[in-house]
């Protein structure tokens, strides 16, 4: 049995700016719009310099795929977590964690210390989320700053590659550290 604890003051501010971020990376294909010339580039080589084009109002589906696509993953994160009590009790397979499931289920945890462990489980996916949110914002920013002045820095070339890496290391940090609690605490 697992005590659905509400989110602490943390996890609150990471669910929020998960929804932020979600609307920024909304908006901020709209907002840049208006400045966009007549015709942009739609791919920049290696080089940052652009090497196929396209017209501002074919940019509109661009904007539409941006606008639904890129925030869908910081939505996903919120309902998750929204819904965090009833996946783990009701569809423990959707949470592919069996070790931290199979270790909160000893009886050394009280159902309010699972709780507790599931919401900090789940602050581990909200910081996921934040970072994932930022990144996407810094790429989209990027790629629509560079349709306007006509060159993308190829220093951003190396950030596509390495942020996501930092991200994929720090989620597995995370994950790692309260296991390693978990598992403390069960064996001690």
């Amino acid at each position: 049995m697992i005590e659905a604890v509400p989110l602490d003051g943390v996890g609150k501010v990471l669910l929020v700016a998960n929804v932020v971020l979600s609307l920024v990376l909304v908006a901020l294909p709209w907002l840049y719009y208006p400045y966009l010339p007549e015709v942009i580039p739609t791919h920049f080589g290696l080089n940052g310099k652009p090497d196929a084009w396209a017209p501002k109002e074919e940019a509109t589906y661009l904007f539409i795929i941006l606008s639904v696509a890129l925030p869908l993953a910081n939505v996903v994160i919120a309902l998750i977590t929204a819904f965090r009590f009833a996946l783990v009790v009701r569809y423990p397979y959707l949470v592919n964690l069996p070790a931290f499931t199979y270790l909160i289920s000893s009886d050394r945890f009280t159902p309010r210390d699972r709780g507790i462990y599931v919401n900090r489980m789940f602050r581990v996916v909200l910081v996921i989320g934040v970072l994932l949110g930022a990144y996407l914002i810094s790429l989209e920013y990027a790629t629509l700053h560079s349709m306007v002045v006509g060159v993308y820095p190829p220093a951003l070339i190396v950030c596509d590659v390495v942020v996501p890496l930092v991200i994929t290391l720090v989620a597995i940090y995370l994950y790692w550290g309260l296991y390693m609690e978990v598992k403390g605490r069960v064996a001690g």
